[in-house]
């Protein structure tokens, strides 16, 4: 039986309003949902490898889909690009960005003194204040390769950033099930 797997965004959480919404909304029409921390409570020292092996734990090794929100749909796919039992993908606005983004939005400079120091203060959604981030989320297990073929190998529905959609009007999470493979529990 495939499970679905929300993937939460960068510096958000598992009680985030749209992981719980999702969460609550999929399983009301029956799909077993699964949403990890992906920071593993350690949001200082995160890594993009080390939210792939939390996603890798959550995943099990069984079948799944994946909804991925922005940072979240970068890992999903990363993650569906290495394991074929990911069945189908949705990607809210993914981050495939994230990494080359960060310096080329900071400048050389504020990069140079993050890689220096170790840490840069960033604001943490979830616990609404600053928080300090380890430089080694810009480095750690960054390669998005494969990523562009998995997106289109498999089932996916991409919304991207640029192109806003009501994920709260109940639209959406009524079609889902049709991007759930045969025999899922609905």
């Amino acid at each position: 039986m495939t499970g679905v797997i929300y993937l939460h965004g960068f510096a958000s959480s598992p009680n985030s309003r749209k992981a719980m919404y999702f969460r609550r909304q999929l399983e009301a029409i029956g799909a077993s949902v699964d949403v990890p921390d992906l920071a593993q409570g350690d949001f200082e020292h995160l890594t993009i490898s080390g939210q792939l092996a939390a996603v890798e734990r959550a995943a099990a090794g069984r079948p799944v889909a994946l909804i991925g929100s922005s940072l979240g749909g970068y890992l999903a796919a990363l993650y569906a690009a290495r394991h074929p039992e990911v069945s189908r993908l949705v990607l809210l606005a993914p981050a495939f960005g994230f990494v080359t983004e960060w310096p080329e939005r900071l400048g050389a400079e504020a990069v140079e003194l993050w890689r220096r120091t170790g840490t840069r203060e960033v604001f943490h959604y979830a616990d609404a204040r600053m928080r300090p981030l380890g430089y080694p989320v810009l480095s750690a297990g960054s390669g998005s390769t494969g990523v562009s073929g998995v997106v289109m190998q498999l089932p996916t529905n991409l919304t991207p950033g640029e192109y806003r959609v009501n994920l709260f009007s109940g639209g959406f999470i009524s079609q889902f099930p049709a991007f759930l493979p045969v025999g899922a529990n609905r």
